[in-house]
Parts: structure tokens; C-alpha cells; sequence
């Protein structure tokens, strides 16, 4: 049929075959055998740099390996023939076992008299680990054979357990010494349980199970590090904690632990739940009463001595400091584990509706775009520090001296939030999928708060590659103080919830992205301009002294990128945080009423 149509003129039939067999021809040259060479390249010259030979020199070395195993996990992906992925998949098993080999060699760190074992673990073992990930999942997805398929999924699942069950236990053990090995390991066990609920048929027993086992493990995990923080501090100081220095009640600590523990009683609420996972539905009230208690202590105890006339407190030693790092790494891992938890087993339709957006996000090309392009950029930023810090001797806190995390971090934001939120709702509109979400058995806020919180998880992404540079400078390097980072973290993250909040609106506006991501540039830019604005010296001219002063200090909350390099110093302003996500609420409920209009118009 195809030949008489040609013959006639017409256009003649390509059989699907072919398309397929001149698609894969590309890819194994492009990807396969130019991301061998590649990497085979980059690798070799890495090698002989460490002898002081030619070829492409280390840092040349490091940029062929990695742009080469980027160009081999494509094919990796496109490439489904079986001789392929299982060879895919044996490289993936080679470079985990090379990765628990490294991590557990014991080397000998600088100026030490003996070997360690771990030494290794960060960064080869964890890189190692990672290019692993990359090469199992895309095999554990193409293979459809037995024993093969299931043995890639124990592998993930095995991995990944083990993993985020080691790093608790690192935070457990030594939570101040151990952080950097804490962090990675929870992250590249999270990273491994994701791929395998991304594989897996996660309505089947065993998946649903894992991902409720990881679920619990999060909760335990945050009520054991929020109640060490917590409980000590507060049940050692007692009544002087409600006190004032004139030994009179201060009744704004007075309200905010009666707050706290009507917090915690609220958490009973989860019983009523019908599509909250079990373990949240129970493990919620546990945690909630049990803050309850332990902000009510206090108070019942202060009633007590006032009856009996004594001042006896719950416990007679101060305890010793465990918020910072400790607590604040637990914390964040365990939400990350409750987070993947919920989001495997929950059939709550914002957590459906999450799912849905960080799909359509990484199956869309502008995440893989934004991502290299943040890690790019931090890379520069990071390699910009490292000249810094070999030319001069900083003082503490070194990272306000860290050029990508001050106004390059900022310059780059302002083009990665656009890019993330100008098809968040304009596109709906211009395919017409917002109308059909609108009529589903949804409300808006439940459209609205997916939308955002897989946008916030994407822009949280961006910043990752940044943070790796620095656990590995603080683990191969001079140790530093990570307090900072961790308040500019918090930082970044309540200025992401406005700017990507102000980004929803916008992009509800208008059906064409590129308007939406205009308009939401533009509204950065401000915010951006505002720290240069106050500085100079004619803007309040005209105003009185006090005038000026006031005006300076309210539009300084806006100034997101001074409060960034504030909380670099170690002074993390906290006024500065609640206007971020202030203005986070604020357009949310605008883009909630835009939505609300358009359902009704």
C-alpha cells in the first residue's frame, strides 16, 4: 500500500521499525559511544593530572567524566534493547559495589597517624553510589524479564533501606560530628526508595508496606530529634524559662507555650482523617500530645511550686545542645522520609495532585535545564570561593565570603522561579486541563497548594548541587561553622515561597507563559533592587530622620538578598522570614480567588 501510494505521488509510509532502528542508531553513537569516549577521557586525564601528566588537566578531566555519564544514562533511558540495559544494569551493580568498597576502605586523612575506616565515604563513596542510581532505575524500568526485574528492585529497595536506616543511626550516634555523613547518606537513600516507587507497582502489598515502613521511620525520626531539642531544654528551665529578668511572668512566653501545647492537642484532629496513612493518622495524635505534655510541664509545675511554696524543677542538670546541627539534620530527614512516605501510600487529593505536578515536571525538559543550568552556575560560584580561600585566611563565619551564595545566587534566582512557574497554570488554561481540574471533585486550594508545593520542591532541587559543594568541603577541607548555612537554607527557603507564590499568580493571569514569566521577573526584580534602593543615600530625601529610618527598616523586610547575607553572618532575621512567607500566604490567596472566578465564570 505504501509503495502504490508513493508511486502515485503521495507520501509514502516510514514503518515504524525504521523510525525506531534511525532513532537508536543516533542515540548509541551520540550518547553511547560519545559518552563512553567521553567519560573514558575524563577519567584518564583525572588519573594523570594526580601524576602531574598532560592530556585535559583535572578540572577539564572531571567536566568530560560527568558530561559523559550524563550522555551514557540518556541512552541508558532511550536504549531498551536486552543486551543493552542488562549491560547498563551490570554497571550499575560494579559501581555500587565500588561504592561500599570506597566507603568502607580505610584511608589515611591528613595528618593523622593511622587509617579510618569511612574516610573515603564523601565524596567517592557517595558518588559512586549516585552513579549507580542512575544506571539501575532506567534497567529496573526497561527490564521485563525474571529473576532479572526483581533482583533490580531488591537492589534499589535493599539499598535505599539501608541507607536512610544507616544515616538516622549516624544522627543518633554522634549528631554533631557526624552531619555531612548524615545528610548524604539520607539523601541517596531517599534518592535510591524514590526510584524504586517510581519502578514499582506501588497498589501491590510489599511496595505499599515499604513505603508505610519508610513513612514511620521519618515519624520516629522527627519525634525523636524534635523532642530532644524540645523536652530537656524546656523541662530543666522550668518556671525561669516563663520568667522575665525581673522575675515577673512574661506574658508573651506564657501564650506562646499555651499555643505550642494547643498545637500539639490538635494534632488528635488526625484521628478524624479517612485518607491519611495509618501511621500518620495515629502517629500525629502520639506526637502532638506528647509536645502537649511537655510544653504544659512548665505550667503545671510553676502551679504546683506556687502551692507548695518550693522551686523544684523536672530535671537538676542543664542539658547539653542539640538543636544545631543534630536536631535540624534529623528533623529534615525525617521529613523527607514521611514526605516519600505519604506520598507513595496517601490517596489524598493534594498529595495526588503533587504526584501529578512532579511528574509533568520531570518528564518535561525545563527541570533538566534549570538543574544543569543551577549546577553550572554553583559549580563557578563554589570554584570562585575555593581561589578565595587559598589566597587569603578568612575568619568565621567563612561562607559570608562565598560569592554563589550571595548576589550570583540571587541573579540566578531571579531567572530560575520564572522558569518553574510560568506553566504552572497557563498552560492549563491554554490547553483547556484547567477547566476539567476545576469541575473534578476538587477544590482550589487543593489545585493551588500541589501546584506550589512541587514547584517549591523543584526550586529546593535547584539548590542541592550548592549544598553538595559545601558538605564536601566541610568533610575534605577545613571544618567550618555550618551553623550559618543552615539559617540561609531556612533563608532561601521562606523567599522561595513568596517568589514562587507570586509566580502562581501571574502565571493564573494569562494564557501565555512567556507573559507569565515576564510579569514574574519583573515583581523579583523589585524585590531584588530593594537592598541597592535603602542603601543609597538621596531616596528618603525629604523625610525626617525618623521617617526615613522607619521606612528604610520596613522596606529592608523585602530585601531578600540581605536577609540571605545576614543569615550567612549568623544572623538570621527572623522578622525578615515571617514577611516571606507572609507575602507566600498573600498571593496564594490571591491565585486561590483567581481560581474561584474562573470556576464560576
Amino acid at each position: 500500500m505504501s509503495q502504490l501510494s508513493g508511486e502515485r505521488g503521495g507520501a509514502g509510509e516510514l514503518a515504524p521499525s525504521e523510525t525506531r532502528a534511525e532513532t537508536l542508531f543516533l542515540t548509541r553513537v551520540v550518547c553511547g559511544f560519545g559518552g563512553l569516549f567521553l567519560f573514558t577521557l575524563g577519567v584518564a586525564s583525572v588519573i594523570a593530572a594526580r601524576y602531574e601528566y598532560g592530556l585535559l588537566g583535572a578540572n577539564w578531566g572531571y567536566l568530560s567524566a560527568f558530561v559523559g555519564l550524563g550522555l551514557l544514562f540518556v541512552h541508558s533511558v532511550r536504549d531498551t534493547d536486552p543486551e543493552v540495559r542488562r549491560v547498563y544494569g551490570l554497571a550499575g551493580v560494579l559501581f555500587l559495589l565500588l561504592a561500599v568498597g570506597v566507603g568502607v576502605y580505610p584511608a589515611k586523612p591528613d595528618g593523622a597517624a593511622a587509617p579510618v575506616a569511612g574516610q573515603l565515604l564523601l565524596p567517592w563513596g557517595a558518588l559512586f553510589g549516585f552513579v549507580s542510581l542512575l544506571f539501575l532505575v532506567p534497567f529496573a524500568r526497561n527490564e521485563t524479564a525474571e529473576p532479572y526485574r526483581s533482583w533490580a528492585h531488591f537492589v534499589l529497595l535493599g539499598t535505599g533501606g539501608l541507607l536512610c536506616a544507616g544515616a538516622v543511626l549516624c544522627g543518633l550516634v554522634n549528631p554533631a560530628g557526624l552531619v555531612a555523613a548524615t545528610m548524604i547518606l539520607g539523601l541517596l537513600g531517599v534518592a535510591f526508595l524514590c526510584g524504586y516507587f517510581s519502578v514499582a507497582d506501588t497498589s501491590e502489598d510489599f511496595p505499599y508496606w515499604a513505603a508505610t515502613g519508610l513513612g514511620v521511620l521519618g515519624m520516629a525520626t522527627v519525634v525523636y530529634a524534635v523532642g530532644r531539642t524540645i523536652a530537656p531544654t524546656v523541662l530543666f528551665d522550668s518556671v525561669a524559662a516563663l520568667k522575665k529578668p525581673n522575675q515577673q511572668y512574661d506574658i508573651w512566653k506564657v501564650s506562646g507555650y499555651l499555643a505550642m501545647g494547643l498545637l500539639g492537642l490538635s494534632g488528635l484532629l488526625a484521628l478524624r482523617s479517612k485518607t491519611l496513612p495509618g501511621y500518620l493518622r495515629y502517629g500525629l495524635p502520639l506526637v502532638g500530645f506528647g509536645l502537649a505534655t511537655v510544653m504544659f510541664a512548665p505550667l503545671l509545675l510553676a502551679v504546683m511550686n506556687s502551692l507548695a511554696g518550693t522551686k523544684t524543677t523536672v530535671l537538676s542538670t542543664a542539658p547539653t545542645p542539640f538543636l544545631v546541627p543534630g536536631g535540624v539534620v534529623l528533623t529534615l530527614l525525617g521529613l523527607s522520609f514521611a514526605a516519600v512516605g505519604v506520598g507513595v501510600t496517601s490517596d489524598a487529593p493534594l498529595v495526588v495532585l503533587t504526584r501529578r505536578e512532579l511528574a509533568a515536571f520531570f518528564y518535561s525538559p525545563i527541570v533538566y535545564i534549570v538543574l544543569f543550568g543551577s549546577a553550572v552556575a554553583a559549580g563557578l560560584g563554589h570554584r570562585m570561593f575555593l581561589q578565595y580561600v587559598m589566597r587569603n585566611t578568612l575568619p568565621e563565619p567563612v561562607l559570608v565570603f562565598h560569592p554563589g551564595l550571595g548576589i550570583l545566587a540571587g541573579i540566578i534566582v531571579l531567572f530560575v522561579v520564572p522558569a518553574l512557574t510560568m506553566r504552572a497554570l497557563s498552560e492549563e488554561r491554554r490547553t483547556g486541563t484547567l477547566e476539567v481540574l476545576l469541575t473534578a471533585p476538587v477544590n482550589e486550594w487543593a489545585i493551588l497548594l500541589s501546584k506550589f508545593a512541587a514547584t517549591l520542591f523543584v526550586y529546593m532541587l535547584t539548590w542541592l548541587p550548592q549544598a553538595v559543594f559545601l558538605i564536601v568541603l566541610y568533610v575534605i577541607g577545613k571544618p567550618y561553622d555550618v551553623r550559618p548555612l543552615l539559617s540561609y537554607y531556612l533563608a532561601v527557603f521562606a523567599a522561595g515561597c513568596a517568589f514562587i507564590a507570586m509566580g502562581l499568580f501571574f502565571s493564573g493571569l494569562t494564557r501565555n507563559q512567556v507573559v507569565a514569566a515576564v510579569l514574574t521577573f519583573a515583581g523579583m526584580v523589585g524585590l531584588f533592587m530593594v537592598r541597592f534602593v535603602v542603601q543609597r543615600d538621596d531616596t528618603f530625601q525629604g523625610l525626617s530622620p525618623e521617617a526615613a529610618q522607619g521606612l528604610a527598616a520596613f522596606l529592608q523586610r523585602f530585601a531578600f538578598l540581605q536577609t540571605w547575607e545576614t543569615a550567612l553572618d549568623g544572623q538570621l532575621e527572623l522578622p525578615a522570614v515571617v514577611v516571606s512567607l507572609s507575602m507566600a500566604v498573600f498571593w496564594l490567596v490571591l491565585t486561590a480567588k483567581l481560581l474561584e472566578a474562573r470556576k464560576w465564570s
